[in-house]
């Protein structure tokens, strides 16, 4: 049954939703979020990326966070997941600059 869903793409996929929403998460454990924010960024999808991108918009967000969401990106683009400019213009720059680092 696992291996269905697996074929399906549908337990990988939760798995997205599951990281997305603990990266997001501010009221989360920040060791948990960190976490979340590189397997998202070992992942080298376009989901992941929306994710990073996500968090690294958020001014709000410790230092740490933005510069791991930035580095994420970086990883993902290398993977041969598109990252656009527009994709980046609202980066913060502690993001931006773990990105193009």
């Amino acid at each position: 049954m696992i291996q269905r869903l697996l074929s399906w793409g549908l337990v990988i996929e939760s798995r997205y939703d599951e990281l997305r929403h603990i990266a997001l998460d501010q009221a989360a454990d920040g060791t948990q979020r960190s976490a979340a924010v590189q397997q998202l960024g070992e992942s080298r999808t376009r989901e992941a990326a929306e994710a990073l991108i996500e968090l690294g918009t958020r001014p709000g967000e410790g230092e740490l966070l933005l510069r791991a969401a930035g580095a994420g990106l970086a990883q993902i683009q290398a993977g041969g997941v598109s990252v656009s400019e527009w994709d980046l213009r609202d980066l913060t720059a502690s993001a931006a600059d773990a990105f193009f680092k």
